[in-house]
């Protein structure tokens, strides 16, 4: 079963910040910037966000929060299915 994991109302653009730019051995430290006018940056990143799953077998999923605002953060992790349909899963995502 092939699947794509996302958060409706998430960014589009590459975020400001992620947690890749902790690691030491990366040499890209190109940030990207905010202009006028572009989208918003993501701020969910969700490992893996797509994949093929075998039957009767289970993933772990990590989803980490790189916030760009202050706010309380009430969401929902929604699963795709292919040639099922969009949003057939929801997992309630809350911060603050």
């Amino acid at each position: 079963m092939k699947f794509n994991l996302r958060v409706p109302g998430d960014g589009v653009s590459p975020s400001v910040c992620g947690t890749s730019d902790l690691d030491s051995a990366r040499t890209d430290m190109e940030t990207p910037s905010l202009t006028l006018g572009s989208e918003p940056p993501r701020e969910f990143e969700i490992v893996p966000a797509s994949g093929t799953i075998p039957p009767q077998s289970e993933i772990k999923v990590s989803v980490k929060l790189i916030s760009n605002t202050i706010k309380k953060y009430e969401m929902n992790l929604v699963v795709d299915v292919e040639n099922v349909g969009e949003e057939i899963v929801s997992l309630p995502i809350n911060a603050k």
